[in-house]
């Protein structure tokens, strides 16, 4: 409503404009004020929805049980996060190990359930933008709740999260390499690599991760 009113605006003004001659500056804040305005309400639309479309990808790839969800949405407490940074140095050193043996340098990324870094570890050699897509992939898969591979249908035109990176301010990676983090059924974190093929970063994220679902359970 507020665009229609400020775009109706701009049209009074062009007309009398051409009339009356404005100083440039008036007519060129209404129109950029009519863009804010929209880029507002793309904003408002997905703060509104985030949640529900959250949800509706958690249906969709019926990753966890409905037991599981109810308990992520808690708080992380103390011992939780102090859990997370006692296996992210293990995390990182089996993902190194993993990318060695492969020949193929990486950056290994670990973020909290808020998405807040906790490591970065770069390889001598990883490519430069692997620096931001590895944290972008360990945001994402705590973002979304869900690992980065398994976002590859839901982003295509006319599915549930089709263009959802124009959406958000922080920048979403949506393919493989992103992987979840749980303890005791909360989400405490993410994981990210970058640095090989889609396939090898899976490979090298899901290495790391036996040992998490081994000695902790998914």
């Amino acid at each position: 409503i507020a665009r229609t009113v400020c775009r109706r605006a701009e049209r009074l003004l062009v007309a009398l404009h051409q009339e009356e001659p404005l100083r440039a500056e008036v007519l060129s804040f209404v129109n950029r004020l009519s863009d804010c305005i929209y880029t507002l309400a793309r904003m408002e639309d997905f703060t509104a929805y985030i949640t529900e479309v959250t949800q509706r990808v958690l249906a969709k790839l019926d990753t966890r049980t409905a037991h599981d969800v109810h308990q992520t949405h808690g708080e992380v407490t103390m011992d939780e996060s102090s859990w997370l940074r006692e296996q992210v140095h293990i995390l990182c050193k089996r993902a190194q190990t993993k990318a060695e043996a492969m020949q193929v340098p990486v950056v290994i990324a670990v973020v909290d359930a808020k998405g807040m870094p906790v490591l970065t570890y770069r390889m001598e050699n990883a490519l430069l933008v692997s620096s931001e897509l590895a944290p972008g992939k360990a945001y994402t898969a705590v973002a979304l709740k869900t690992a980065t591979s398994e976002l590859k249908e839901t982003i295509q035109p006319g599915s549930d999260l089709y263009q959802i990176e124009a959406m958000v301010s922080r920048k979403l990676v949506t393919f493989g390499g992103g992987f979840p983090l749980y303890y005791k059924g909360k989400l405490v974190g993410g994981l990210g690599i970058s640095g090989g093929t889609v396939e090898e970063d899976c490979c090298i994220g899901r290495y790391a991760m036996e040992y998490l679902e081994a000695n902790h359970g998914k």
